[in-house]
């Protein structure tokens, strides 16, 4: 869950290796069956990639607009 995830945050050595935001994303697991053939699916990739793409935008509009 949440907690667990945000205990172990120091663990990851990209969120340590800069003093940027960094996010890491995991849009599938390739341990589920059914999540592995959308990650074969072009149009499925291209619907995650442009719904990353929307939500970064709309967090830099949010911080600038503060």
């Amino acid at each position: 869950g949440i907690v667990a995830v945000w205990a172990n945050y120091n663990s990851y050595y990209f969120a340590n290796s800069t003093a940027s935001l960094v996010t890491l994303l995991e849009g599938r697991f390739l341990t589920h069956p059914y999540e592995e053939l959308q990650l074969a699916d072009e149009a499925f990739i291209d619907r995650m990639a442009e719904a990353v793409y929307r939500g970064v935008v709309d967090f830099i509009r949010d911080v600038e607009s503060e």
